[in-house]
């Protein structure tokens, strides 16, 4: 079996130390497009050690909401072994299942962590075992060890990297029964499934543009101080934060560089606004752009050569790419009325924006040919971000008069509604956990 390096795997959730979060409330995923041929799989409740999470259950409820997997109700299960020697093959073809994991939980003998996941895979028509996994667990932490288990099954029998153990950050607004303007913005953090969500920032003042550090150890966002827009960027392991020196008019649209010592943001100047990159050690600031109207919403490149953002220099909304070295600026949109709200993809070949043309729909190009392929639904999307694996896309969008979180898998297949109180806006999905 393959070991998963323990570095990777002994990981504690940020979550756990964050100095003065507090629970909020979880969301709820649904389903509202998968594929037709979804591959058909069941999961099998585990042996092994009694633990508080029922981890072949998060394993189930991941897998089944890909929108690519099919997995077995527990109750269509002819067998409950964890047992390989003693799967009849017969009976699960019959249930219609391609592939059976069984799994055990262990104590862990010294191997790191409180106990260690076996996970197997085996094909019921091959008869035959098709892949293992030994995944270390500790006990305050059996939820991310079950994503990890996801991730794992999921490429193995899709080819494609899972994005279950991922984070996401996202801005709540409480709005009061019959009144229109919020009366509590929340900055909240929680697990890809939207579970362990923290609150980990309670204003009156409205929460803007949340961005993750590439080490998912702190997050930029735009509030307000003394009634002007500031920048701050808060430690989520010690909960402290900092507001960044106003320059004159007002400051937003952070970015951390992937080194993590930069911040690019948008500076207005009178009418105009202009892009900066701002060194966070010794706050110096380099002006980045020269234009009479409005330069927002940058986005580095994964290797931090590039930066694309929204620019109306044009006279509408269009997106554009800096090299960084150079200064050179180039036009990379021109398809539709507008294009806005870049986000580049993890290997830097492509963006994910918001395309208008009669509603607001998310669209992916592909930077190196320039086609534009739409796969939101509209008419209202909004702060798209894509997956650490590159193939889910994170957005808001507003449906029933509600702000609601989305995903969207990157060939338009698979859709998620994700529903929680308040009114949902301005999505993050964190950086690969290390």
């Amino acid at each position: 079996m393959r070991q998963i390096k323990l570095a990777r795997l002994l990981l504690v959730l940020l979550l756990a130390a964050w100095a003065g979060a507090s629970h909020g409330e979880p969301l709820q995923i649904e389903v509202t497009q998968g594929q037709v041929a979804a591959l058909p799989v069941a999961i099998v409740p585990f042996g092994g050690v009694s633990l508080p999470v029922d981890m072949a259950q998060v394993i189930d409820d991941d897998l089944g909401r890909s929108g690519r997997i099919r997995t077995l109700e527990r109750g269509a299960q002819p067998q409950r072994t964890a047992d390989p020697e003693a799967l009849r093959w017969s009976a699960w073809q019959q249930a219609e299942a391609d592939y059976i994991v069984l799994g055990q939980v262990q104590p862990a003998q010294g191997k790191g962590g409180d106990y260690q996941l076996v996970l197997q895979i085996f094909d019921s028509y091959r008869r035959r075992r098709v892949a293992g996994f030994r995944i270390p667990v500790e006990q305050g932490d059996l939820r991310h060890a079950a994503h990890i288990g996801s991730n794992l099954i999921y490429e193995e029998l899709l080819g494609l990297p899972g994005a279950f153990d991922g984070r996401i950050a996202y801005v709540s607004a409480q709005v009061p029964s019959g009144q229109v303007a919020a009366s509590e913005y929340q900055l909240i953090v929680a697990d890809a499934d939207g579970q362990n969500a923290r609150t980990i920032l309670r204003s009156d003042q409205p929460i803007l543009s949340p961005r993750w550090s590439a080490d998912g150890s702190r997050l930029a966002y735009v509030s307000y101080r003394d009634a002007e827009q500031t920048v701050f960027i808060q430690d989520l392991r010690s909960g402290q934060r900092r507001a960044l020196p106003n320059t004159v008019g007002i400051n937003g649209a952070p970015d951390f560089s992937p080194d993590g010592n930069q911040l690019a943001l948008a500076v207005s100047e009178g009418m105009d606004t202009n892009l900066y990159l701002m060194d966070l050690g010794s706050g110096q600031m380099r002006r980045l752009t020269r234009t009479s109207g409005i330069d927002t919403e940058p986005d580095f490149s994964p290797d931090g050569q590039r930066l694309v953002f929204t620019s109306d220099r044009s006279g509408a909304q269009q997106v554009y790419e800096m090299e960084l070295s150079s200064g050179s600026v180039r036009r990379v949109t021109r398809q539709g009325r507008a294009n806005l709200s870049p986000r580049y993809s993890p290997d830097g070949q492509s963006l994910v924006l918001v395309h208008q043309d009669g509603g607001y729909r998310i669209a992916l190009l592909d930077l190196a040919g320039g086609g534009l392929d739409i796969i939101g639904s509209g008419p209202l999307d909004e702060s798209p971000d894509f997956a650490p694996n590159g193939d889910i896309i994170l957005f808001a969008a507003k449906q029933g008069g509600r702000n609601q979180l989305f995903t969207v898998s990157s060939d338009g297949a698979v859709r998620q509604r994700m529903v929680g109180g308040g009114q949902i806006q301005s999505p993050a999905w964190a950086p690969a956990r290390p």
